[in-house]
């Protein structure tokens, strides 16, 4: 199984059972922590109604809350239809706009193109 962009941290299906149980006491008191904002039920990472944001960026909303066994975290999404909606028009123009270029389009639209940056007998970067 191999990990995506590089991430740090073992997934945590993968780590022994006492460390698992571990972050379930730690997501446990961090929920007992934001009970006030959360009712006590799951905690999040996000802002649930940030005051003074417009609806638009308040379209979806990620939380972590306690499985049945103490082993055992989860997490969800909520999503808006509205979000949906834009997500899948946004997919199919991609869709349509890239099917309209040629190949020779396609392969210099993907090609990187840099310049290395000029380093100094110091090591400082100049450019």
């Amino acid at each position: 199984m191999s990990r995506p962009f590089g991430k740090k941290r073992p997934y945590f299906i993968t780590l022994p059972r006492h460390k698992r149980s571990n972050e379930v006491i730690r997501l446990k008191s961090r929920i007992k922590r934001d009970a006030r904002e959360y009712g006590g039920m799951f905690t999040s990472r996000l802002v649930l109604d940030e005051p003074g944001r417009p609806d638009i960026y308040n379209q979806w909303f990620d939380f972590y809350f306690l499985g049945q066994s103490r082993f055992t975290i989860w997490n969800a999404s909520f999503i808006t239809a509205r979000k949906a909606y834009w997500d899948a028009a946004s997919a199919l123009a991609y869709k349509r706009a890239t099917s309209m270029l040629t190949q020779e389009d396609r392969t210099a639209d993907s090609k990187l193109e840099f310049e290395p940056a000029g380093v100094s007998k110091t090591g400082k970067v100049i450019s």
